[in-house]
């Protein structure tokens, strides 16, 4: 209950009565989002908790629309801040691992003479590629099925003919 200013007491409003939905909903997307990216339920449950333990106590004496805006903005900047970190190295990890693929696998880069060239071609195409993979991966991983196989994803192989192209167009003629 609230004190209006001339000593009555009146309910908070039911903006703010509800306010653990959206913290609620903060956490669950937090969660998904977490989940998608690590490919791993458990990990980021693990990883999602301080943040909303954090968020919790920073949440928990809401009083007011100011205060609702203010507290809740500050956990979501901390949930993105954390949250955003972990995806961050999330997509890195898929980048290397699309290099890497790319100059132990790929026949094409196998042909190319030198090795900066490979290291060259690779890194493009893993900056160009590391992002769409990592949502590909995401998105199958929280719809509970496999990624589909880039030659069989259309949209994923003229992005990676694109990638292709434009690296493969940075190389030196020889």
């Amino acid at each position: 209950m609230e004190n209006d200013g001339a000593g009555v007491v009146v309910p908070p409003s039911s903006a703010i009565r509800g306010h653990w939905l959206a913290f609620f909903a903060l956490v669950v997307v937090a969660y998904v989002v977490t989940a998608a990216f690590h490919e791993d339920w458990a990990s980021a449950f693990g990883l999602v908790t301080v943040p909303t333990v954090v968020g919790y106590f920073i949440v928990r004496r809401v009083s007011g629309l100011c205060s609702f805006a203010t507290r809740y903005a500050a956990f979501a900047v901390l949930l993105c801040m954390l949250i955003g970190g972990d995806v961050g190295r999330a997509v890195a990890k898929t980048g290397d691992d699309v290099r890497g693929g790319c100059i132990d696998n790929n026949q094409w880069v196998a042909q190319l003479a030198r090795a900066e060239d490979k290291q060259s071609f690779c890194t493009c195409l893993a900056d160009k590629m590391k992002w769409p993979t990592a949502r590909t991966v995401a998105a199958a991983f929280i719809t509970f099925r496999e990624p589909t196989p880039m030659q069989d994803d259309p949209v994923m192989t003229a992005v990676a003919t694109d990638a292709f192209k434009q690296c493969a167009a940075l190389l030196p003629r020889s």
